[in-house]
């Protein structure tokens, strides 16, 4: 679809950089520090795209408190003896991610 826009702005002789631009930027991955505090465990990175560090963290909580993520969110869990990798995407908006990784005390 979008390159037949392209194509037809092309045409129409709009330069195709002002058609590019128009596109929504992609998410930019940002690192959150500080990491929340929770009690018996030790977050040693929390990364999110498009949701804000404050939502990240308040994921991230939960994810660690109830094991499970929201019902809006797929997560992939990975557990090598005490650290735990989990990668969320929202399933409304796929450009909406968190990456969690943890020590279990």
């Amino acid at each position: 679809m979008r390159r037949l826009i392209v194509l037809l702005l092309a045409t129409l002789g709009v330069p195709v950089a002002l058609a590019a631009s128009s596109a929504p930027a992609a998410a930019v991955e940002t690192t959150c520090v500080p990491a929340p505090q929770v009690a018996g465990f030790t977050i040693t990175s929390l990364r999110e795209s498009g949701i804000g560090c404050h939502h990240a963290g308040e994921l991230a909580v939960h994810l660690i408190r109830h094991g499970t993520a929201p019902t809006d969110w797929t997560c992939t869990l990975t557990i090598i003896g005490r650290n735990v990798t989990r990668n969320c995407v929202n399933r409304q908006f796929a450009d909406r991610t968190l990456g969690l990784t943890y020590f279990v005390h």
